[in-house]
């Protein structure tokens, strides 16, 4: 009897893990109140948690990606001549779900093998309100191109950045462009993982000291097998961001060893 092709589903443990870390920042004082745990912060010895899924259903031409990424973590932090101080510097939740179809072939294989127009929401918050703070609610449409399916990267998405940011007592809308990309290749048997993620706003009349114009966040990770699925991952996280209101930058480096589970699974044809 014909078939009908039904899709596929497949489900992504991209990165769950612990971790430990050491963290080095340097930033200006102009930069004290932007809305970013990172930048705020000082040098500090962390212990925490991540967790990063993606759960993409793929039919014919067309491919919906649901992403749901969280991160939580407490340090001790060193500030210069002070005693040292437990504080919160990774606190957030970020969800999203974006579709796409394949329209044409990509010429460069490592890049893609196909491109063709997405359109996404996006959901950035806080797991957790700390004190003498607003929680962070910021909801992103995201129109724009996606290339995926490459040899070397897996997916890169330019996008414009329609935002909302209902943190402030009134919300406020931020208008600019988003880049993200994720990436991975096999080496000596272990995983090269990768993630490049840009924000970029325009400037506006209503802009507060809280305000970042660009964020760029780089990850590298190498996953090392030892036990089945679970791995030995060495890290380099970098953070750059340049502040709205002033010519003022800073980042934040980050280099840590986690303990983490990787997972690619097609419910449809194995199980978990």
């Amino acid at each position: 009897a014909p078939t009908r092709e039904s899709g596929l589903w497949r489900i992504n443990f991209r990165d769950v893990n612990v971790n430990v870390s050491n963290t080095k920042v340097v930033s200006e004082p102009a930069l004290a109140g932007v809305s970013n745990a990172r930048i705020r912060g000082f040098d500090e010895l962390l212990i925490g948690g991540l967790s990063k899924t993606d759960a993409e259903f793929v039919s014919g031409r067309a491919k919906w990606t649901n992403t749901l990424e969280m991160e939580y973590a407490r340090s001790r932090l060193r500030p210069p001549g002070q005693r040292e101080i437990l504080s919160t510097p990774k606190n957030s939740l970020e969800a999203r779900t974006s579709a796409a179809l394949s329209v044409a072939r990509f010429p460069v294989a490592w890049v893609a093998a196909s491109v063709g127009p997405s359109l996404g929401v996006e959901y950035e918050g806080e797991l957790e309100r700390l004190p003498y703070t607003r929680r962070k609610h910021k909801v992103s449409v995201l129109p724009g191109v996606e290339l995926f399916n490459g040899t070397l990267l897996r997916t890169v998405s330019l996008s414009a950045n329609l935002q909302r940011d209902y943190t402030p007592p009134s919300p406020v809308n931020q208008y600019g462009a988003r880049l993200r990309a994720l990436m991975s290749a096999p080496v000596a048997g272990s995983m090269l993982a990768g993630e490049l993620g840009t924000r970029y706003f325009f400037l506006t009349t209503h802009d507060t000291p809280q305000d970042l114009r660009l964020e760029l966040d780089v990850s590298l990770k190498l996953h090392v097998p030892f036990f089945k699925r679970f791995t030995l991952a060495p890290y380099f996280d970098f953070l750059y961001v340049q502040h709205k209101v002033t010519p003022a930058d800073g980042y934040s480096a980050v280099t840590g060893l986690s303990l983490g589970f990787s997972r690619l699974w097609k419910p449809k044809y194995e199980p978990f």
